[in-house]
């Protein structure tokens, strides 16, 4: 099966913010295997998430069975296209 794969961009301002990324920027690859799936979403900025790395994300907050994504970048991509 062909992964699916879109062209990913979010404002220059958004990449500034997010200074702790350790994975490269590799969710702007538009492939879905490096994007983190969303669970559910509270507000704007708020989004648990089913994280697809080893844990060790810095924007990751575990919270019981799932985690919190703090990360600009990932927040913006799922504001801007939904995934």
């Amino acid at each position: 099966m062909e992964e699916k794969k879109i062209k990913i961009e979010v404002p220059e301002e958004v990449l500034q913010k997010t200074t702790k990324c350790n994975k490269d920027f590799r969710c702007l690859s538009g492939q879905d295997a490096h994007l983190c799936r969303i669970i559910c979403c509270i507000g704007h900025n708020s989004y648990f998430v089913k994280c697809l790395s080893d844990k060790d994300c810095p924007y990751l907050e575990p919270h019981k069975k799932t985690e919190l994504c703090t990360c600009p970048v990932r927040n913006e991509i799922y504001l801007r296209y939904k995934i």
